[in-house]
């Protein structure tokens, strides 16, 4: 792996973006499904796409920063190890909203996956890399809708054993009764990751490379600690909700 002695502070300027966003999209998921204040808009078109630029904002920004890291092992374990609290802290306190395989899990289990796949990886063309991955994302995310199709238009439907139970949820394939409030199975996410993996090797060897320096500096500071406030940021909004509407 290469020694990076640069720090691209647009990519944790990008990622304080993104967490900023998830914040603000999770205070009003909690107004709405456990507090029950009607906000008619958050079920529509707008709320999906917002929430989708900040999943694919996420796992784009990780599967690039992998290549910053000597120590990948370490952080996937601690990573997946963060998701797996998230897990019991749900199951304990939240059950409502119990999280089974969220996005820390991904991005953990990304990580140690790319760690087996770097050498192979690095025999294959970047651009060719970013657009199969692309197309593999797409067409796989229907998968836990039991499809493979293209923008939700189903070109193949998936044999119904692969989801008779949740065993495999964690892959795509959950079983009938299956439910996440975070659900990030590795098909399609990995692929995304992937993505932001090859896209990163394209970068690196263009005149892109010198615009990931450039810093915004509440952004860059966020954005450095995503993991801590990703941690701390709900059980922090669910319990000031609380009192909000528990001691008017």
């Amino acid at each position: 792996m290469e020694q990076i002695k640069k720090r691209y502070n647009l990519i944790d300027s990008v990622r304080g973006l993104a967490i900023i966003n998830m914040v603000l999209f999770h205070m009003i998921y909690d107004l709405v499904r456990i507090f029950k204040v009607n906000i008619q808009w958050f079920s529509g078109y707008g709320a999906y796409i917002w929430e989708q630029f900040i999943c694919i904002t996420f796992i784009l920004i990780s599967g690039i920063s992998w290549h910053f890291s000597r120590h990948n092992l370490r952080r996937g374990i601690i990573v997946f190890a963060c998701g797996c609290g998230i897990t019991l802290f749900t199951y304990l306190f939240m059950p409502e909203e119990f999280i089974w395989f969220g996005i820390l899990n991904l991005l953990g289990s990304a990580m140690l996956i790319t760690i087996l796949l770097d050498k192979p990886f690095k025999k294959i063309n970047p651009i060719a890399g970013l657009i199969i991955s692309i197309l593999i994302f797409v067409v796989t995310k229907g998968v836990s809708h039991k499809f493979i199709g293209i923008l939700g238009v189903s070109l193949l439907n998936l044999p119904d054993f692969l989801y008779s139970n949740s065993l495999f949820a964690f892959m795509g394939f959950p079983g009938s009764g299956f439910y996440s409030s975070d659900y990030f199975p590795l098909i399609p996410w990995l692929f995304l990751y992937f993505t932001g993996y090859f896209l990163w090797r394209i970068i690196k060897n263009t005149k892109a490379e010198s615009s990931m320096l450039i810093k915004i500096p509440i952004l860059n500071v966020i954005g450095k600690y995503s993991l801590i406030i990703y941690i701390v940021h709900q059980p922090v909004i669910y319990g000031i909700l609380y009192l909000i509407f528990n001691f008017k």
